[in-house]
Order: structure tokens, then sequence, then C-alpha cells
């Protein structure tokens, strides 16, 4: 993407003011961490883009069919306090400059309409966003400076333009070549959105991905130790067996026998009968320990593999949740987690709308398990949690999918995950090899258990 020079800037400033002018800010997403993306409230079949990358910052106007949850971080935090709602009553660029005023009325804590200034510094190499107050003075900027700087940058000073360079070049106004540039632009942008996205969730599961592995290392080492002291069992019956013969100190120092010479005998064979017992529990504790831990690592191996090259944000949210201890609301997560119920043993999972369905069937399910759905019919996505389910787990799952429709009778089809295709929109699936499953009651314990449902957990 090649700079916009001060002539270009004002063509295209003067384009954006006609098309934005009378708008109010109607909200704001975090694509990266150099790239936003502004929603207008009457201006909806374009978006604003303000891209601050080092090399060449620019800003524009992009299809609006571009719709995605915003990063969560401090600039998205100002952002939605001061810019989100904010009336626009002008935008102009500053002549000779790359900078861009956008003016800006909003009413304050006290209902009093105040005007703002939202400033775009739009130079190579120094790009910068900055809001001001009625007064001129920094509320924030991405880039501040310190009091020894030039040109101070600091919260509650007051902003001075940048110093001007004198030059006697000719710039070119034609603005043909940057709306190309614009698409191919955002279309990278969209895919380091999701390196960026899932940085710090893939560094958190990675690890501990490593910490697991070590600890397997660790647990087994303690449970090798552990049986080495299994045979004190041995001794201590032995040294009792030997109380009162003379070869009772030859046996000791020929099995290298842990005695305390200051300690009876009895007590010596107490401490070794304790030993033994604590080696016993030891070894029960980490065998648990290390099926657990195995647990955990292909749990964390799944949730790996659900995050490359995924643009599916719903399991981007849900992990984040999980990993992160994150600050996405409860009810943005619950949107998207599905449900569960327990029927004879076996946990079978269900989605309410299409994200939760998507989530349930190409993130949580297995390869092997089975997948359930109301035959020519819109509906629930059912899946059994579980490798080889019963005759009897299918049927309570495909009455379950009749359940869900509030049918008490029809015909359900059923395939194996891994038979599946996945759609373009989220919940959408697709299968040839499928099983028709007649149903022509729905039991009542379907439908009680169906009243104590739960969510997922990922």
């Amino acid at each position: 993407m090649k700079s916009l020079n001060c002539k270009q800037l004002e063509k295209l400033t003067e384009e954006i003011n006609r098309y934005i002018n009378g708008n109010h800010i109607a909200n704001i997403s975090l694509i990266n961490k150099t790239d936003i993306l502004l929603s207008f409230s009457f201006n909806r079949k374009q978006k604003m883009l303000i891209s601050l990358n080092h090399n060449s910052p620019f800003y524009g106007l992009v299809d609006a069919s571009i719709s995605l949850p915003t990063i969560l971080n401090k600039l998205n935090e100002e952002l939605r306090k001061e810019v989100k709602d904010a009336f626009i009553t002008n935008i102009t660029s500053i002549s000779g400059e790359r900078i861009v005023f956008f003016t800006l009325r909003k009413t304050d804590e006290f209902y009093r309409k105040k005007e703002y200034f939202l400033v775009l510094e739009l130079i190579p190499r120094n790009p910068n966003l900055i809001f001001l107050d009625e007064e001129y003075k920094i509320i924030f900027a991405t880039h501040t400076t310190t009091l020894e700087a030039e040109r101070i940058i600091i919260k509650n000073m007051k902003y001075n333009l940048p110093r001007k360079v004198n030059s006697n070049i000719e710039f070119n106004s034609d603005l043909e070549g940057f709306y190309k540039d614009l698409e191919d632009y955002l279309s990278i942008s969209l895919q380091q959105r999701n390196k960026e996205k899932y940085e710090n969730l893939i560094k958190t599961i990675n690890h501990k991905f490593k910490v697991s592995k070590k600890k397997i290392e660790v647990l087994s080492n303690e449970k090798e130790e552990a049986k080495s002291k299994l045979i004190y069992k041995e001794f201590a019956n032995s040294l009792y067996a030997l109380k009162d013969d003379e070869y009772l100190s030859t046996y000791i120092k020929e099995n290298n026998i842990p005695y305390d010479e200051t300690k009876s005998l009895s007590d010596n064979c107490n401490n070794l009968f304790k030993q033994y017992k604590r080696a016993k529990d030891t070894i029960k504790h980490d065998e648990e320990q290390l099926i657990e831990n195995d647990n955990y690592i292909k749990e964390l191996e799944h949730d790996l593999s659900s995050l490359e090259n995924d643009n599916d944000e719903s399991i981007y949210l849900v992990l984040s949740n999980k990993y992160l201890n994150s600050s996405i609301p409860k009810h943005e997560v619950n949107k998207i987690t599905p449900y569960y119920i327990t029927v004879d043993g076996a946990k079978i999972g269900f989605g309410k709308n299409a994200n939760q369905n998507n989530l349930l069937t190409f993130k949580k399910a297995k390869e092997d398990y089975y997948f359930f759905h109301l035959e020519n019919i819109h509906g629930a996505h059912v899946v059994i949690l579980k490798n080889n389910p019963t005759d009897n787990d299918k049927e309570n799952a495909a009455m379950l999918c009749l359940a869900l429709d509030n049918k008490e009778a029809g015909n359900i089809q059923m395939a194996q995950i891994k038979d599946l295709k996945k759609g373009k929109v989220p919940g959408q699936v697709f299968f040839d090899t499928y099983t028709t499953i007649k149903i022509n009651e729905v039991k009542s314990k379907i439908k009680n258990n169906l009243l104590k449902a739960k969510r997922l957990t990922f």
C-alpha cells in the first residue's frame, strides 16, 4: 500500500466528507493492532477503514458487508468511550499536511453537547490517532511522547501540529490506484487479524501444553521412585523375623535398608511400613494424575487444532474465555456456547442457534461421534458426545431432535461427524451418507432432562 500524498489526502477527504458528514459513529471495531473499522448510522453501505500501519498510514471507505467483533485492548476501550456515538459535523484535511480533522459533537455525562476532535496523523513512519477536547487538549493518543520531546503529545497537554517540512514537490491527486490498493490491503489486514487475534491465546495454550508435558516427566519419576520403596514391606517383615537372629545386621547392610540405629527395631519396622504405604498411595495418585494429565493434553491439542487456519470468531471467544480469563461478557459467550443433557449415562449435546450448532458439530465433536438432525427441516444439531454409543443412546438423541422442535414424531437423519461437510455460513452442514431413524413418540425422560440442560464446557 503506497502512502497518500497531501493532494490525494485532500481530495479523498472532500469525497469522504460528502458521504459521512451528518452521520453518527455507530460502531467501532479493531481489526488488528493498526487497523480500525468505523460504522455509521445513516450511510450503511460503507464503513471507514483507518490504518495506522507504520510505513503507509491511510484512511478510506470500504464495503459495509464486512462485520467483525472488535479486538479487546486499551485503544478499543478509549475509542468506544470517547468516539462511539459521536455526531460528525465536518471532516477536513490540513493543507499541505497528511493530517485529517474530524469535528465531532457528543453529549457529556451532564447532558451538555460538546465539540471534540479526532485527529488522524497519516504521516509515514510516524502515524498517530489523537482525540482532543473543545480546547484542543489531548484526551488520548495512540502514541505519546515524553516531556523532553520536541513536540509533546501527552494527556491534558495542548495539541500542536507537527513541524512543517518545506517541499517544492508537485503531488498527483489521482486516487484511481488507491481504491484498488485499499481492497488488497483489507484482505491482507483480515489475515493479519487472525494471526494477532489468536497470538496470545495460542501462546497460552502452548505454555500449558509444555507444562503438562513436563508434568508427565515429574509424575513418572515420582512414580518410579515410589515403586522402589514397595519392597520396604518385605524388609519390615524380614526384620521382624530376624529380630533375634545374629544375621540381622548383615541383612540390613546387604540390602541397604534405611535403618536408624538410635531407634528400636519395632520403630524402624513401623517406619518402613509407613514408607511402603506412602509409596503405594503415591503410585495410585500419580497414575490417576497421569491419566488426567493425558486427557488434558488431548484437550489442549484439540483446542489448538480448532484455532488453526480458522476464521470462526466463536471458537476464539469460547477459548479466550476458557484460557485467558478474558473480559468477554458472559452473555456474548452464552450466545455461542451449546448445551447438553445426560440421558441414561450418555452426554448429548445440542445447539439452539446457528453459532451454537457450528461450535458443537465442528469444534466440540470428534470424528467418530454421531450427529442427528431433523429430516428436511432447519433445526438443532444434536451430537452424542461419546464413542461407540448404544442403540438406546441413538434413539434418545433422535428424540431430542424432535423435542427441541416441539414435535412428537418424525424422521431423524443420523451420520458420523467425519461424513459431514461444513457450509459457508455458521451452522450449515451437508452430508450424503446417513441413516434415517423413525420416532413415533418422544419419551417423557427426554422432555424432563431438557428442562435441566446445562452449558457445555470447552
